[in-house]
């Protein structure tokens, strides 16, 4: 049951809808297909991702609003979920999908707290962002919530504006930055009743709105304590809207003027979720690039519990190093980029991909080293995209992952395992076998799939 001020809080987002939707010139929008939001936000992720790409990633994109942010990364190629508290926004949302022909792009209506039970499954990447941490009463459910709809190895982003930030005051005109609103979290939230939107100067009817400071320290223990580990932290000096009256705008975003004292405007973190990761996952994760750790102090109550876990948070250069979603989702890529003709016939490409002592078992029992195996894909006329399914990975050892998978055509029916040597950046392929099936045996896949 919500509360009384989360109830207004959505009259408010719910009339907001037409008007953004206008303000943020939504139509425009879908009728451009290269037209990408949300440019922060994929800097920020690309690190931690295989080769920097969204293709094929599973994302879902908490409290999305109307979803443009969501829809930008369905655009760079994610399959993606977007969630709001707003039924209208929510509306909104699947129509701009269907006009602008995004079926990777899907959306659901519910709390942060309801979206695992609800979605029913994990993701890659869980992220949220630009003004939405205010409008949360309690951060422990809001990170439990992350934690499980995170797949191991998964990682999550909140970029959101800076807790000194949302203290400054804004009924301002002398270009001074004031206190004027508390930092510190507290259970009793702010009224506001401004009578308009951040967007426009549209007046509205439910313009009372109820919203709740968090510090950093609530912030980072709220995820601490869900079981997350903090990848990287940020502070920013621009943010995508006019928070305050003296910010000028730039090509980075809104920032204070030159004379001003500066301040943080917007912050971000990445976490990843270690609790459930494998042994070799959890070795990689540790073990790569930490000499170019570069610590932040952060400054925590003493009187919070969960900040004592904070310690100094590490911020890892991410040059050279394997991404969070996970070696599975890199080795996923790795496979289907195997399997592209286009790929096999780059000699070069494919040495990349396979160890220097690489070895195939072929489907005749013909045992074929990485010179030999190259030399035939280049050879070979097999224009065909497979589908495959069924993937596994099991670890073998600290360095070692054996995945298995079946691939329906190409140009048969085959069920295909391999081991990974991820000791290196990228993981390369060490073995190979493929093994003919019959129809009835993909049927029966199929048919489990269905059940």
């Amino acid at each position: 049951m919500l509360s009384d001020h989360v109830e207004a809080n959505m009259r408010n987002w719910d009339e907001r809808v037409e008007d953004h939707l206008v303000a943020y010139n939504a139509s425009a929008f879908v009728r451009n297909p290269s037209a990408v939001w949300a440019g922060v936000e994929a800097k920020l992720l690309a690190p931690f991702l295989p080769n920097g790409s969204f293709v094929g990633v599973d994302m879902v994109h908490l409290q999305c609003h109307i979803g443009l942010d969501t829809l930008s990364f369905a655009r760079r190629g994610a399959n993606i979920v977007g969630t709001d508290l707003s039924r209208e926004a929510i509306r909104a949302a699947v129509d701009l999908a269907e006009r602008a022909g995004l079926p990777n792009a899907t959306f659901v209506q519910c709390a942060n707290e309801d979206a695992p039970d609800l979605l029913g499954r994990s993701f890659d990447v869980v992220f949220t962002s630009v003004g939405v941490l205010t409008w949360l009463s309690d951060l422990d459910p809001w990170a439990q919530s992350i934690h499980r709809l995170l797949r191991p190895g998964g990682v999550f982003l909140v970029y959101d504006g800076h807790p000194m930030m949302n203290v400054m005051e804004y009924e301002r005109d002398d270009g001074k930055l004031v206190v004027g609103e508390p930092y510190f979290h507290s259970t009793s939230p702010i009224r506001f009743d401004d009578g308009v939107t951040y967007a426009s100067d549209t007046r509205m009817a439910n313009s009372v709105t109820y919203q709740w400071p968090h510090d950093l320290a609530v912030i980072f223990g709220s995820l601490l304590g869900a079981g997350l580990e903090i990848e990287a932290f940020d502070e920013h000096q621009a943010m995508p809207w006019k928070a305050l009256p003296n910010l000028e705008p730039t090509d980075a975003g809104w920032v204070l003027p030159g004379t001003s004292p500066k301040i943080p405007l917007m912050f971000s973190i990445v976490a990843g979720d270690l609790t459930r990761s494998c042994p070799v996952r959890r070795v990689l994760s540790r073990s790569v690039g930490l000499a170019n750790i570069q610590k932040r102090r952060l400054l925590g109550r003493a009187d919070q519990v969960k900040s004592e876990r904070l310690g100094s948070i590490a911020m890892i250069n991410q040059r050279g190093r394997l991404g969070r979603v996970g070696y599975e989702t890199v080795i996923k890529a790795a496979e289907l980029d195997l399997m592209s003709s286009v790929t096999r016939r780059d000699g070069l490409r494919v040495k990349t991909l396979l160890h220097q002592d690489f070895v195939e078992i072929g489907r005749s029992g013909r045992l074929w080293d990485r010179e030999e195996l190259v030399r035939a894909l280049i050879q070979e006329d097999i224009d065909e995209s497979p589908v495959v399914d069924e993937w596994a990975f099991v670890a073998l050892s600290r360095n070692l992952v054996l995945v298995t998978y079946l691939v329906c055509g190409f140009p048969n029916d085959s069920r295909h395992a391999s081991i990974w040597d991820i000791s290196v950046e990228p993981p390369v392929m060490r073995f190979h076998q493929g093994t003919p099936v019959t129809q009835a045996v993909v049927e029966r896949s199929v048919g489990r799939r269905r059940m």
